[in-house]
């Protein structure tokens, strides 16, 4: 799914979308192609979960916000791509 495409279902659900981590940011979604090591630092540095983006399907499937555990990113090369809301 595109970030357009995920932006849509999140805001659909009451969710927000941010296109980088941010203060208001709860988690970062990682999961793709794309590279972004810098924004998984920071979200490191900000103490802001990293997870794949089974997550946020498992999320918008179940419509309510699922623990973040069972989703975490451990290693920073896991997942390169991201979505943050």
């Amino acid at each position: 799914i595109l970030q357009a495409e995920w932006k849509c279902k999140i805001d659909g659900i009451c969710g927000m979308f941010h296109a980088k981590v941010n203060k208001d940011t709860n988690c970062l979604v990682v999961g793709g192609s794309l590279n972004y090591e810098a924004e998984m630092r920071k979200a490191r540095r900000m103490k802001i979960p990293i997870v794949r983006k089974d997550y946020l399907i498992g999320c918008l499937a179940r419509k309510k916000r699922l623990p973040f555990d069972m989703y975490k990113v451990e290693m920073i090369g896991e997942a390169s791509s991201m979505v943050t809301i």
